[in-house]
């Protein structure tokens, strides 16, 4: 079996608990698996 060896990255919509924003519960998600989160804005595509 041949080994991936690219970085790959992918999209998901959080649902923040009450008073906590969804970068809060990205950054805690990250932090507990030793990763990170980059925050950005997507352009719709109708613009």
């Amino acid at each position: 079996m041949s080994e991936l060896n690219w970085k790959i990255g992918f999209e998901i919509e959080l649902m923040a608990p009450p008073r906590l924003s969804r970068q809060d519960l990205a950054e805690a998600i990250a932090q507990e698996h030793n990763g990170g989160s980059i925050h950005f804005w997507q352009k719709d595509s109708n613009s």
